[in-house]
C-alpha cells in the first residue's frame, strides 16, 4: 500500500539529524517498532510527528519530506522555519481537520440512510 510521500524521506529526513531509528522514536515518543512501519511506508506518520519534527529541527526544510533533498527549485515549495512555520503547521491543522471531518460526514450519512428504513 502506498502511503504519504513524506514516509519515503523521513530516512533521509533523520540522517539529516544525525540520529538512530531508536533515537528518534523516542523523540517522537513512539515505539520503535511504530517508527520502522512509518520510515519503511507501512502506516503513515501522525500529523502531530510531522509538526514536531518541523517544529523541533530547524535545518530541516520542509521541502525535505516531500523530495528527500535540500535542494530547493522554483517548482517546490520552499519554507523558512523562522518566517512560515506557523503558516504550515497550519495547513497541517486544516488538512488533518479535513480528513476528520469528512469521515465524520460519511459516518453521519451512513447513519442517516440506516435510520430511514
Amino acid at each position: 500500500m502506498k502511503h504519504l510521500a513524506i514516509n519515503n524521506n523521513l530516512k533521509f529526513i533523520r540522517e539529516e539529524i544525525k540520529m538512530t531509528q531508536q533515537e528518534f522514536a523516542d523523540f517522537l515518543n513512539i515505539p520503535l517498532s511504530s517508527y520502522t512501519r512509518f520510515e519503511y511506508d507501512k502506516s503513515d506518520l501522525p500529523l502531530r510527528a510531522i509538526k514536531k519534527i518541523i517544529a523541533s529541527f530547524p535545518q530541516i526544510n520542509v521541502n525535505m519530506f516531500f523530495t528527500g533533498t535540500k535542494q530547493e527549485t522554483n517548482a517546490q515549495i520552499t519554507i523558512s522555519a523562522n518566517n512560515n512555520l506557523k503558516e504550515v503547521v497550519h495547513l497541517l491543522d486544516n488538512y488533518a481537520n479535513k480528513i476528520f471531518l469528512d469521515d465524520l460526514i460519511h459516518r453521519l450519512r451512513k447513519i442517516k440512510e440506516a435510520s430511514e428504513f
